[in-house]
């Protein structure tokens, strides 16, 4: 999953000339990354359960989540983007 996480963010990246299809792509990658999150979050809680022990939180656990803040920061400037570049298109 982090894998197609990162295919996805590599190839929006590549995909300015086409906004819409590069909007689609970040929310597939953040629609993936929340899948992600829940799955971690989730076999931990569930491993926790079963073996009867806490979990204890490493930094590299918070990554998904400081990834899916930047992907949401990404489409939403991509929207912006894309809105000032019809509003210079009405100006010619």
């Amino acid at each position: 999953m982090n894998g197609a996480i990162g295919v996805l963010a590599l190839i929006s990246i590549f995909m300015y000339k086409n906004r819409n299809l590069q909007i689609r792509a970040t929310n597939l990658a953040l629609l993936i990354n929340c899948g992600l999150i829940g799955l971690l979050f989730f076999s931990a809680d569930s491993m926790s359960t079963t073996f009867q022990s806490k979990v204890h939180y490493l930094y590299g656990s918070y990554l998904p989540v400081i990834i899916a803040i930047f992907l949401f920061l990404a489409i939403r400037f991509i929207k912006r983007d894309d809105a000032l570049v019809r509003s210079a298109d009405r100006l010619r």
